[in-house]
């Protein structure tokens, strides 16, 4: 079996339970989703598509790796997940193959205020958990700045419930008041 490149970078202890679903975010294939994100927004440069394929893996084993604070997406990345989400099947049975459950797409509002807030204090705490996570972040890829990076996320609430009782992080409670609907 191959190993996890993306668990190879992970600086905290995990299970194998975790090991495993990293793995299977690892040895997915996002080839189609790097060619659609290239051919909608013209991006030619194969090193950008790939870090945007990573950061889209990251994004995912922070599901993993913290599933009782769901994380937000960042703007730079939000093209390869949304493209990934429009190839529904292939995005369903990733999902249920990987977490177990469909991890739905909330857009933001940025007229509704309330939900910029909860959504802003989602992508600061993401970013803090991205940092201890994986350590050095790319800030083209991941700003620290939500107000450059900020742009939608999943639905809150939703915990990967598989991944409850192997959660590296406690429950942050600002992330247990978000409102369903951000």
């Amino acid at each position: 079996m191959k190993s996890s490149e993306l668990a190879k970078s992970v600086k905290v202890e995990i299970t194998y339970q975790h090991y495993i679903a990293l793995q299977m975010i690892d040895l997915h294939d996002f080839s189609l989703v790097k060619k659609k994100v290239a051919q909608e927004h013209g991006i030619k440069d194969a090193k950008h598509l790939d870090t945007g394929i990573l950061y889209l893996k990251r994004y995912y084993a922070i599901h993993i790796l913290d599933p009782l604070n769901p994380p937000a997406m960042s703007l730079p990345v939000d093209p390869f997940w949304h493209t990934h989400v429009l190839y529904s099947e292939d995005y369903i049975g990733f999902c249920n193959q990987v977490f177990g459950q469909y991890i739905h797409h909330i857009p933001l509002l940025f007229e509704d205020k309330v939900a910029v807030a909860f959504v802003t204090d989602m992508y600061n705490h993401t970013y803090k958990r991205h940092e201890e996570i994986f350590g050095k972040i790319d800030e083209r890829f991941f700003p620290r700045d939500a107000t450059i990076g900020l742009c939608c996320s999943p639905k809150s609430g939703s915990r990967l419930e598989g991944f409850v009782d192997v959660a590296l992080f406690p429950e942050d409670k600002l992330m247990r008041l978000l409102p369903s609907s951000v």
